[in-house]
């Protein structure tokens, strides 16, 4: 922010800052991801802003489901973090929590506020960027044309249709479109089908279009195992929290739960391959399993042990 308002350079410029991640500008020539409503988006050693949006989002989920007394010292630094990331899908993730909550404490009359709140977001960031009736439509715009990020994801996307037209059952083969492994090893898909945005994507190493690069390489058959799998997944979570032998186990698995459709309203962009979140969720998930099957191995124990002495 002192670049801006007191050094009055611009925030792309290198040559200011201190620390640097290695990351090359040169996407910001189609869209200058720094701005939006009017707001400087928070920077972040993650790389980018709705990283550390997604990161605080994750945190403050699991900590309202589990802290005996939430503290509003807390809350609102987690919280800054999200409204300073001014990431879509980080206020989106934090409609659905404050659903959830809402509904788990019977506020039945706030929950009404939360539907123009996300239709507001919806309208000033998505635009047409996810119109669902112009998702499968033919017109793809020419290369020259593409100058934001929103043709970018457009054109990606109807190429990855494209590719799965062709290989609608199976794909055309896992790593092979779409993401950095194709890149990696120069996957022949984007000379066959004529892709345009080759040095854009070997910069982003994504196109952005999670689902529709799933269907691109694995087919119906691979997209409908990943839905089964979350699916698995989100029943796994409940179960386990039947199971727990403490309030605090339960909480910790019930907020795990309530973050899961956090990620797949992520997913609807680059992906759920998000490393600091999505490993810092799983660490939760696995220390949550661990002390559950410690204490199914101590009770069977208990259990031993009463049956010998009788």
């Amino acid at each position: 922010m002192s670049s801006v308002y007191i050094l009055g350079r611009d925030i792309t410029d290198k040559s200011i800052y201190i620390l640097l991640n290695g990351a090359s500008f040169r996407q910001y020539e189609f869209e200058n991801i720094f701005w939006r409503l009017g707001i400087l988006r928070t920077p972040s050693l993650t790389g980018h802003p709705y990283i550390l949006g997604l990161y605080c989002l994750l945190i403050l989920t699991i900590y309202i489901y589990v802290a005996q007394k939430v503290r509003i010292s807390v809350v609102a630094l987690l919280f800054s973090g999200i409204f300073f990331s001014v990431s879509r899908i980080a206020y989106g993730g934090l409609i659905v929590v404050l659903a959830i909550e809402m509904m788990k404490r019977k506020k039945w009359l706030l929950l009404p506020l939360l539907f123009p709140i996300a239709f507001a977001l919806a309208w000033v960031n998505l635009g047409d960027d996810f119109n669902l009736s112009t998702i499968f439509e033919s017109h793809l715009p020419e290369s020259g044309e593409i100058t934001i990020a929103h043709d970018i994801r457009k054109y990606s996307r109807h190429k990855a249709i494209e590719v799965w037209k062709d290989n609608f059952l199976w794909g055309v083969g896992p790593g092979m479109f779409g993401g950095k492994v194709s890149f990696l090893y120069n996957s022949p898909s984007y000379e066959k089908y004529n892709f345009n945005l080759i040095p854009y994507l070997m910069e982003s190493r994504s196109i952005e279009q999670f689902w529709f690069q799933i269907l691109a390489e694995t087919g119906i058959v691979g997209t409908l195992c990943f839905i089964s799998f979350i699916v698995m997944f989100f029943f796994v979570l409940h179960i386990a929290r039947k199971r727990a032998a403490n309030d605090k186990t339960k909480n910790l698995f019930a907020g795990l739960r309530a973050f899961i459709p956090c990620i797949l309203i992520y997913s609807l962009g680059s992906g759920i391959n998000i490393a600091p979140v999505l490993f810092t969720y799983c660490a939760f998930v696995g220390i949550s399993l661990g002390n559950l099957n410690n204490h199914a191995a101590v009770k069977t124990s208990a259990m031993h042990l009463k049956e010998r002495s009788t």
